[in-house]
């Protein structure tokens, strides 16, 4: 099944290519390449994988691919409960075989974002994280009344 410019094979999104143009970098060009999005059997998404291709000066050929993943972690109810975020290792020169395969399921990340609910269902809770996943940024906390607004 194809959609949005994708290919829908057993809950995967493969290959749906970004159409920008390339834009430029200080020693390289460099455009998204490529978007990979993982759902359970509920239809939430699990995880989200990006492969940039980078290109030379005359964006003329590849010398690089490199992946950009995100994962979402859900509790029994289905709700979200935090998020991770991870970025691959540049691979130089790399075979058009790594350019075309579809991502991995990632498994690790850095922590990105945690949320908390009450036994109702309600969110408590958002905490977002900087990079090194550890040092919060961003936190709140909802209240309800006795009427649940």
């Amino acid at each position: 099944m194809v959609l949005n410019n994708g290919t829908l094979s057993s809950g995967v999104i493969i290959r749906r290519p970004n159409t920008s143009p390339i834009y430029g970098g200080a020693a390289y060009n460099h455009a998204p390449q490529s978007e990979s999005i993982l759902y359970d059997k509920a239809g939430q998404r699990t995880s989200v994988a990006v492969t940039n291709a980078y290109y030379d000066t005359y964006g003329a050929s590849v010398t690089g691919v490199e992946e950009l993943r995100e994962i979402y972690t859900y509790d029994p109810a289905g709700r979200l409960i935090r998020s991770d975020q991870s970025t691959g290792t540049l691979v130089s020169a790399p075979t058009q075989a790594q350019i075309d395969a579809p991502a991995a399921a990632p498994t690790t990340g850095t922590r990105r974002s945690t949320y908390s609910y009450d036994a109702m269902g309600r969110q408590l809770g958002q905490v977002d994280y900087k990079v090194d996943g550890t040092t919060a940024v961003y936190s709140r906390t909802i209240s309800y009344n006795a009427r649940g607004l």
